[in-house]
């Protein structure tokens, strides 16, 4: 089972591995979002939705539904 970008925790850092290539939109490739870049939880609206990220100096809001489209790995500390 893969664990998804949904799921990383604040301040934790994993590697993307890969994502749907159909359904990911456009904007988030274009910004960074690729296999291979390191992204950074930063936090969370208050209702849960969206969630915060950085990837390269960037930081961006990314529905939760989308965010379980892209696959990572945890990077340990």
């Amino acid at each position: 089972m893969a664990i998804t970008l949904d799921s990383l925790l604040k301040n934790q850092k994993a590697t993307i591995v890969g994502f749907d290539v159909v359904n990911t939109p456009l904007k988030l490739i274009e910004m960074g979002c690729m296999e291979g870049q390191v992204i950074v939880g930063k936090g969370k609206a208050p209702l849960g939705d969206p969630l915060l990220f950085e990837v390269n100096q960037t930081q961006i809001a990314i529905r939760k539904e989308t965010a379980q489209l892209i696959e990572i790995e945890i990077l340990s500390n």
